[in-house]
């Protein structure tokens, strides 16, 4: 059983699919008398982790022989560095094409995985943040408990003021007259102790709740008394764990994948940038965040480092000659097939054509023009080689240029 809220919005079919996975984790574990969220959250990030691999070995091939070929990419980049005249721009554009040919690669190949990856990591935070909605029987549980609550006059002010009291985030609300999916999702978010005041503000429910709670309770524990709808705060507590094993295992994940940083590569001051930043989210996040986000961020990053190490171990041993001959193989039926068809990088430089054609009209007319020039006549500083030779007006029409540049 899916519930209906769960499938709305564009993120709505993957999160359903999403939901599933989960729920089927959540039985088969059940099955094995295991009743616990923390412990689906783990496997369920493990089998996404399994699912986008196909994703991830591409982009990794990517990123190794965008490696190989950085050395030649700095070399034009340096070439052009302080050239910004069009014809320079546009003669850095055929190199740079070129060499991405020669190794059959795109400007574009790193990003389309990631693009892809997108809306399927925003449907897993959305499944992580919304629990009960895509596991019926942990729903069910809270169904028991939510049904009575709701059945006491001025409940809906009584839960906003717990939730207040427990620092419940703001993301959590219910208006006027919510819905009693609204309810149980309220009620999956608040900690231990709120469960207390309910019954005490809410005494028509206090029996309910009393036969319930531990079983909820023993739903959201973890391991080392961690409750994960409880955020960790800064505060010395096991809760620290998550967030300390999350920003360690995200510096470790940006370590082994970034490898040795080319300093001569003018990227490299935003990739030891992102390697420092990202680490330090992690932790704001997860100690700010229910524990339950903590668990899934830190997870996602702890296989993301075994996933790259064992990518790293592949492509080390691997014969890159071969991998690189397939991907030009691979480049060569996507051109073919593009044939007469304008690219995305020349759709982004627009009159990229033209202006080629332009300057090749120019440069014919130049060619034109000095091979019609009696080089014998001129002055001795044209005359540095044979007088007549290609050189000699190759020379003159350089000269010419700097002239014409000069007025």
């Amino acid at each position: 059983m899916m519930l209906a809220s769960s499938s709305g919005g564009i993120l709505g079919p993957i999160a359903m699919l999403l939901g599933h996975i989960i729920e089927w984790i959540y039985d088969i574990l059940e099955m094995c008398g295991i009743q616990n969220i923390g412990l689906s959250i783990i496997l369920f990030t493990l089998v996404t982790k399994i699912i986008l691999f196909p994703l991830t070995l591409n982009q990794q091939r990517f990123t190794k022989v965008n490696q190989i070929m950085q050395p030649e990419m700095n070399k034009i980049q340096k070439k052009y560095r302080n050239k910004r005249d069009q014809a320079s721009m546009l003669k850095q554009q055929e190199e740079m094409n070129a060499l991405y040919e020669k190794y059959g690669a795109s400007p574009t190949s790193g990003c389309l995985p990631l693009l892809i990856q997108m809306p399927i990591l925003l449907a897993l935070y959305r499944v992580v943040m919304d629990i009960p909605t895509y596991i019926p029987k942990v729903y069910e549980a809270y169904e028991v408990v939510a049904k009575p609550i709701m059945a006491q006059g001025g409940y809906v002010k009584t839960l906003q003021g717990i939730g207040k009291a427990v620092k419940l985030t703001s993301r959590y609300t219910l208006d006027a007259h919510p819905a009693v999916s609204d309810v149980v999702s309220y009620l999956s978010h608040l900690p231990n102790e709120a469960w207390d005041m309910i019954a005490q503000k809410l005494p028509g429910a206090a029996d309910v709740i009393s036969a319930n709670v531990d079983q909820l309770m023993h739903m959201n524990d973890f391991v080392f008394g961690i409750n994960i709808t409880q955020s960790p705060g800064f505060r010395i507590s096991a809760y620290l764990l998550i967030p300390i094993i999350a920003a360690g295992a995200q510096y470790l994940s940006a370590k082994v994948s970034m490898g040795n940083i080319d300093d001569s590569n003018p990227a490299a001051a935003t990739s030891k940038n992102m390697m420092m930043f990202m680490p330090i989210m992690s932790f704001v996040m997860c100690v700010t965040l229910p524990a339950a986000i903590g668990i899934y961020w830190a997870a996602s990053a702890a296989f993301q480092v075994i996933q790259q190490v064992c990518l790293n171990l592949y492509y080390d041993r691997a014969d890159m000659d071969k991998i690189i001959e397939k991907q030009r193989k691979k480049y060569a039926k996507k051109k073919a097939k593009k044939k007469g068809k304008p690219s995305l990088t020349d759709k982004l430089m627009g009159t990229a054509e033209t202006a080629d054609a332009q300057a090749g009209q120019a440069s014919n007319s130049k060619v034109k023009s000095a091979a019609n020039i009696n080089t014998k006549n001129l002055d001795a500083k044209f005359n540095s080689t044979k007088g007549g030779s290609i050189a000699s007006k190759a020379n003159i029409v350089k000269e010419l240029d700097s002239k014409k540049g000069g007025n």
